[in-house]
Parts: structure tokens; C-alpha cells; sequence
């Protein structure tokens, strides 16, 4: 590769030295340049610019040459128009020549463009890039995505399983809510239940008193009865020892 870009820089500069032989001649300093454009410019610029008569004006022979023809013109203009109309084909091989080497730089550039930047490649489009190239990064997108189904699919499957965790978790607490109603509803009826015995057993308590003291009462009454009675005993035993029939 070196040696072919070798071989086109030396063809190149060949074809732009015979160019250069064949150009335009600047008849003041003897400049060759490549069209009658440059010329005409050249000349208004070095050799016009003060628009003063030359003292030693040159001869008809020292005019303006062709390069082609060695015929003596008065000014570039008519050189310029004689070169177009019996030498164009010339003229016309002088721009593709030009062309050639400009092209030749472009193709310069962009190969050192190209070894200065080679992370370019990695944006060129799929038409640019090597088949090669082209079928790795196809190989690594499919790799990506069956990567990515796969995490697509686990992930559905935890999705899943955490809904069925869920559900479980729901009907639990579900159930727990029903057992802590009952219980609550058995805690209420207990505590009713509580209630209701302390209060037998406060009116029991109540009438065990009133019994207790009924009872104390009637005992006293049977003292009071029992001493009544053994004192009407005791008089009836001395009236019946003092009366006839105890004698």
C-alpha cells in the first residue's frame, strides 16, 4: 500500500511539473502559471499595479508569449482569448490534471483522517462498514436482545410470583381479620357474661345479708319464746304444787 501511494505521489507530481512546462509564461519575470485566469492576475497584481508607462516600453517580439505557439500578443486578454480558441484542449487537460491532484489530496486526507480517527468507524453506515464489521454488530444486537428477553422474561416470572405472594398475603390477613372479629365478638360476650355474674353475685351477696339477718331475728324471737314459755312452766308447775290436786 505504501509503495502504490509512493508510485501515485510521483505520477502526480510528474504530471504537475509537465503542466507546469506547458502553462502560461509571465513575460516581465518568466513565472509559469497553469491558466490565462492566473496569468492576467498575476500580471495585474506584480507588474500593473501602479499603472505607470514603462520607460523602456519592450519590443513587439517581448509581447505576451504562448506558451504552445511562441506567437507575441499586446496583452493577457488576447492571449488569454487566443489560447481558448486554438489551444483549449490543452487548457482543458491542465484542469483535469489539477483536478487529479486535487482529488489525490482529498484521497490523502481522508486516509490520514482516517488513521487519526478510527472511532469514525464505529458511525459509518451499515453500507460504509465492512461486511464483517457489519455482521458483529448485528451478532452483538441479537446477543443484547436475547439478553434482554431473557431479563424480560425472569422479571415476569418474579412479577408473578410476587402477585401469587400477594394474593396469599391478602387472603391471610383476611382471615386474620375474620378470627380477631370473632374474638372480639367472644371478648365482648364474656365480658357480658362477667358483668352480668358479678351483678348475681351482688344480689346474691345482698340477700345472704338480708337472710343472715332474718335468721338472726327469728333466733332471737325463739330465745324470747323459749324464756316465755319456761316462765309460764314455771308458774304452772307452783300454782299446781299449791293447789289441791298437787297435794
Amino acid at each position: 500500500m505504501a509503495h502504490d501511494e509512493s508510485t501515485t505521489s510521483t505520477t502526480s507530481a510528474t504530471s504537475t511539473d509537465d503542466g507546469a512546462a506547458q502553462g502560461f509564461i509571465c513575460p516581465m519575470c518568466k513565472l509559469t502559471l497553469p491558466s490565462g485566469e492566473l496569468l492576467t492576475a498575476h500580471f495585474a497584481r506584480e507588474h500593473d499595479t501602479k499603472n505607470e508607462p514603462d520607460p523602456n516600453p519592450p519590443q513587439q517580439g517581448s509581447g505576451f508569449l504562448c506558451p504552445n505557439c511562441k506567437m507575441s500578443l499586446p496583452s493577457p486578454q488576447e492571449l488569454q482569448t487566443h489560447f481558448e480558441h486554438a489551444h483549449g484542449q490543452i487548457s482543458t487537460n491542465s484542469g483535469q490534471m489539477d483536478g487529479g491532484a486535487s482529488r489525490q489530496r482529498q484521497t490523502s486526507g481522508q486516509r490520514k483522517d482516517g488513521l487519526q480517527q478510527p472511532h469514525l468507524v464505529g458511525n459509518m453506515s451499515p453500507h460504509q462498514m465492512p461486511q464483517q464489521q457489519v455482521q458483529d454488530e448485528l451478532d452483538m444486537f441479537r446477543q443484547q436482545l436475547r439478553a434482554s428477553e431473557d431479563s424480560r422474561t425472569l422479571l415476569s416470572s418474579e412479577v408473578v410470583l410476587m402477585r401469587k405472594q400477594l394474593n396469599e398475603a391478602l387472603d391471610l390477613i383476611t382471615s386474620q381479620r375474620d378470627e380477631k372479629r370473632s374474638l372480639e365478638g367472644k371478648a365482648a360476650k364474656l365480658a357480658g357474661d362477667v358483668v352480668a355474674a358479678k351483678a348475681r353475685a351482688d344480689e346474691s351477696d345482698g340477700q345472704r345479708v338480708a337472710l343472715e339477718d332474718h335468721l338472726q331475728t327469728l333466733k332471737l324471737q325463739m330465745s324470747e319464746k323459749t324464756r316465755y314459755i319456761q316462765s309460764i312452766e314455771s308458774q304452772l308447775a307452783q300454782r299446781f304444787v299449791g293447789s289441791p290436786l298437787g297435794k
